[in-house]
Order: structure tokens, then C-alpha cells, then sequence
């Protein structure tokens, strides 16, 4: 998987602090189950993106990189919708911090390592010492941009 150039990898840092501003006032707010129940769902999230990560490099011949990125945000936007607060999962807003916590770390992840691609599979590219070759829906653009201004 190729490194990201030097905006691609600023706007991840930029991301994980915009999303980091909204969570951690939440988590010093809340008390500790909500915490705890927040970090869980971060971490049944990991589990989860494990599991898609032997999936998906199972299917890499197979699979669109797009569509790939496409299903592979899936479960993080429904945990994150449907764990709103008052929502039919984790009533409290659980899910909704637990989905920002993930997608937090998985952004700071991305801008430490350089990498580019779909960024709800750096945890799991971080824990295999490999990534997906899923793009990013949101920063493959501005990537592949900077890539052909820079080498011209």
C-alpha cells in the first residue's frame, strides 16, 4: 500500500483531532459505565474490522477497491446511527462515542504510519503489519490528487 503524501497525511491528523474534540469532552462528562460501554463497542469494533481484514484480503482480486470501502464503513456508521442517543442501540449515546472513539484512533493510526486507504482498517493493518487495498471514500480523492500534482 503506498504512503500518503504530506496534505493527504495532515488531513488525517486534522480528522482525528476534530473527532477527538468532539468524544473526549464526552468521556469526562459521562460516568464510568458509560465509559466503559463506549470503549467496549470501540473494542467490538477492532474485533470486528479483524475480522473484515482476513475477508477482505481473502477477496482482493475480487473486490472493487470502492465498493470494498463502501461495505467496509457499514459497520461503523450503524453503530454510530443507530447508538445515538435515545437510538434502538446503547440508548445513551454508547454506541455514537464507542463508533468516534474507533474511527479517533484509526485517524491517528493513518497519520503516524503514513498510510492511505480506508482508514476504519488501520487498526487491523497496525495489528497485521499490512493493509487493505480499500480506498477511502473521503481522502483517496484528495490522495490520488496530490499524487499526480507531485509528480509532475
Amino acid at each position: 500500500m503506498e504512503k500518503t503524501k504530506t496534505v493527504g497525511r495532515y488531513l488525517r491528523l486534522l480528522f482525528g483531532i476534530c473527532v477527538a474534540v468532539i468524544t473526549v469532552p464526552v468521556y469526562l462528562k459521562a460516568g464510568i459505565t458509560y465509559n466503559l460501554a463506549s470503549l467496549g463497542i470501540a473494542v467490538g469494533l477492532v474485533v470486528i474490522y479483524i475480522a473484515l481484514h482476513f475477508v477482505v484480503m481473502r477477496l482482493v482480486p475480487k473486490i472493487n477497491r470502492w465498493f470494498g470501502a463502501l461495505l467496509a464503513i457499514l459497520p461503523v456508521a450503524l453503530v454510530f446511527v443507530l447508538g445515538q442517543g435515545g437510538g434502538p442501540l446503547f440508548g445513551q449515546g454508547e454506541g455514537a462515542t464507542g463508533a468516534l472513539t474507533f474511527l479517533t484512533v484509526s485517524f491517528f493510526i493513518d497519520f503516524i504510519r503514513a498510510d492511505s486507504g480506508c482508514e476504519v482498517m488501520a487498526i487491523p493493518g497496525l495489528l497485521f503489519k499490512d493493509r487493505t487495498p480499500l480506498a477511502c471514500l473521503a481522502l483517496t480523492p484528495i490522495d490520488m490528487l496530490e499524487e499526480k500534482l507531485t509528480s509532475q
